[in-house]
């Protein structure tokens, strides 16, 4: 030890494989940062195109307009002739299934609805 304190470059020197080591490690660590990147890169592609994929595939799914020569039939409401024909028919249902109290409240119902419409030969007797 006293010769070290005396003769400085008695020092044991780094050893130079050390040395070099250090740069190339720094390297490795650079180039595995880079392929990190790049291949993030890759799963962002690929996951935009299958969302590019299954966009376009919706848009195919769905068309934009009716077809010229499609009818386009606007849902029903309660004015139009057949919900009060199905009306009817559900009462004459529960005729049929002995339900006759239920099916002169339905009537009646049906009667407030829609005052001014004839009612059915067969479903007069049941209103009077």
């Amino acid at each position: 030890m006293l010769d070290e304190a005396v003769h400085p470059s008695a020092a044991p020197a780094a050893p130079p494989a050390a040395a070099a080591a250090a740069p190339a490690s720094a390297m490795e660590s650079a180039q595995m940062q880079s392929q990190r990147e790049a291949d993030a890169a890759q799963r962002y592609q690929r996951a935009a195109a299958a969302s590019d994929a299954a966009a376009k595939a919706r848009q195919a799914e769905e068309p934009a307009f009716a077809e010229p020569d499609e009818e386009v039939v606007p849902p029903a409401t309660a004015n139009d002739p057949a919900v009060r024909d199905a009306w009817l028919q559900r009462i004459r249902e529960l005729v049929r299934a002995g339900q006759l109290d239920q099916a002169r409240e339905s009537l009646q119902a049906f009667r407030a609805r829609y005052p001014g419409h004839a009612l059915p030969e067969d479903l007069r007797a049941l209103g009077e």
